[in-house]
């Protein structure tokens, strides 16, 4: 694919076809991610990860991921569209993985951690 073409090979549709990226396993749980594409609010529940071999820092895992609405009190389980085996060295990380994922900018996405 050319570069700026906006259409990449979806490696999550089943036969590899050429559309633009959507995250797997799209359902009704995409009307929510539509509807409020300019900003997103995440709720995660953190999991205790290993010590960074590169930074010798401490790492943690998303066990639940979810998107809220503020003014709303539904939630969407978005677990499934992240890795969970993945150790964040910091909360801005996984904030910047949810923004690639999503296509939006950083800013764009507001985390907050459930305890």
């Amino acid at each position: 694919m050319g570069r700026g073409s906006g259409i990449s090979r979806n490696t999550n549709d089943a036969g590899g076809s050429l559309s633009p990226t959507r995250p797997r396993h799209c359902t009704q749980n995409c009307t929510l991610l539509k509807a409020h594409k300019k900003n997103m609010l995440f709720e995660y529940t953190r999991r205790r990860g290993v010590r960074s071999p590169v930074t010798d820092a401490a790492t943690f895992k998303v066990g639940h991921l979810k998107q809220t609405m503020a003014q709303e009190a539904k939630t969407v389980d978005l677990s499934h569209l992240i890795d969970t085996s993945y150790n964040y060295h910091s909360p801005r990380e996984l904030r910047w993985h949810l923004a690639e994922r999503f296509g939006m900018a950083p800013e764009a996405i507001a985390l907050r951690e459930h305890h």
